[in-house]
């Protein structure tokens, strides 16, 4: 093996491919594809390294050396063992050949005439500003020769910004930056726009959704109200027969499946036309039925809070409603109790979240604005029961589990009585002190979600007229 100062080879020693030659140098360059590396570098003389493009050297490491040439694995290896070793080559000098680092390398000085063909630092590339004129130097290196073919001088000898700044003088990567950088702007304003549009598409969903579910909220109350006025009119015509004939009607009350040649309302209810009701699309129709409905429901409030005045004291009903009007179960924000209201009906939401009642601004401006008279009533509670496994944590956050103790049980430490045991919401049914299930009108249901089958359930099993409306069909 032969010795020799890098600034000591000359052209003379590059002709000869077979004399071993060890160059020193700081790398600021490094490009490595799948069986050869091209590191530039600035060769040391006497522990500096001079930044002169006469004295940039490209080193060339074959990985493998002739068997990457030949496609060749060594005697008695397999293909995907001589694979797995270019792989743990190129690993090596990715650790070895950081930038800043001072290398020592052992090869040959390639003769001009057979430089290496790399297309990474070609003279076609862009990226090069005097290929030919730079000194090549190629390494054969492998596994074997791996301590003693590539070794690392002093690590972090040149800083960042130097690398940067010789790389800027001998490479030109301007427009490869610059390739690199306008896909990026471009991507950047394209997930700009489309956060913008996901951002308008959110608001007109979310402002879309809120009127769908106010419109669907009308829709139950009107449905409810004249399923309510089509059973009033099947009592009273019941006890009128009743009380002339001195007989039983055997006549069923409410919705029935009659012929198919008449005219319906709802044709999936089977039920005809009443007379008052053959202009049903008429604004002036539909207020005189809600004003019949209304005038009897408020009937039944009068004469049940009546009753729950009398018996309060014997039962210690901790809540006062106007019993006889119509629950909203799962009711949430109280949508189907608004359009109830605005006709002039009393209802009362029953839901246990923290947010009962709490309307969109909006829709506390309509009601605001509104001639009725008639607010509803809200009751936090479970409807029916509490379902198995619910976690009012995780759904509503620590605000759903805050209830207010009475003020004999409030201490110094907790003035406003607060508990967080979620066990402490009451339970509305038939058997609860607060008499709403069983002395209301009906049951309405917009998007009750876990609590539609024990609705459906309890108004079918005591007989209560309602009506629902799922957010899922299943």
């Amino acid at each position: 093996m032969t010795s020799s100062s890098p600034l000591q080879a000359d052209d003379s020693s590059s002709s000869s491919s077979s004399v071993l030659t060890t160059l020193r140098g700081v790398l600021f360059r490094c490009t490595i594809r799948g069986g050869h590396a091209t590191l530039a570098i600035i060769p040391s003389s006497d522990g500096d390294a001079n930044e002169d493009d006469s004295s940039i050297v490209m080193i060339v490491v074959q990985m493998g050396g002739d068997q990457w040439d030949k496609k060749e694995s060594t005697a008695g290896s397999s293909g995907e063992q001589f694979a797995n070793s270019i792989a743990e080559m190129r690993s090596n000098i990715r650790r070895m050949c950081k930038l800043g680092n001072e290398l020592e390398f052992i090869g040959t000085f390639i003769n001009p005439s057979n430089s290496y063909n790399d297309e990474s630092t070609n003279a076609k590339a862009d990226n090069t500003k005097d290929w030919n004129s730079w000194r090549k130097f190629n390494v054969n290196y492998n596994l074997q020769s791996s301590k003693s073919n590539i070794k690392v001088s002093k690590v972090a000898k040149w800083d960042a910004a130097r690398c940067q700044r010789v790389r800027s003088k001998f490479f030109d990567d301007s427009s490869k930056q610059k390739q690199q950088q306008q896909p990026a702007k471009k991507k950047k304003r394209r997930e700009d726009a489309a956060r913008s549009s996901d951002d308008n598409n959110q608001g007109q969903h979310a402002s879309s959704k809120g009127k769908q579910k106010r419109v669907q909220g009308e829709m139950l109350a009107d449905f409810v109200l004249w399923m309510l006025s089509t059973i009033y009119d099947n009592v009273d015509q019941a006890t009128e027969k009743t009380t002339n004939n001195n007989e039983w009607v055997s006549e069923e009350i409410g919705l029935k499946k009659l012929p198919t040649d008449q005219n319906y309302i709802f044709i999936d209810r089977w039920e005809p036309l009443h007379p008052s009701l053959a202009s049903s699309s008429e604004a002036s129709v539909v207020q005189s039925r809600n004003e019949l409905v209304a005038e009897r429901l408020r009937n039944n409030i009068t004469n049940q809070s009546s009753v729950d005045k009398n018996n309060q004291d014997e039962k210690n009903i901790p809540h006062s409603f106007a019993l006889g009007g119509i629950l909203d179960a799962a009711g949430g924000a109280g949508h189907v109790s608004l359009a109830l209201s605005l006709r002039g009906i009393q209802s009362t939401v029953v839901d246990p979240r923290p947010t009962i009642g709490k309307l969109p601004g909006r829709d506390r401006k309509v009601l605001k604005k509104s001639k009725s008279k008639v607010p509803f009533s809200t009751y936090r509670a479970w409807f029916g029961s509490k379902p198995k496994g619910v976690d009012t944590i995780y759904r509503e956050g620590r605000t759903s589990l805050e209830t207010f103790l009475p003020e004999s049980e409030r201490s110094e430490h907790n003035p406003l009585g607060v508990d967080d045991d979620g066990q402490q919401l009451p339970i509305c049914s038939m058997d609860s002190n607060d008499k709403l299930l069983p002395n209301c009108a009906a049951i309405v249901a917009l998007h009750p979600d876990e609590a539609t089958g024990v609705i459906v359930q309890t108004a079918v099993q005591h007989k209560i007229p309602f009506g629902e409306i799922r957010y899922i069909s299943y």
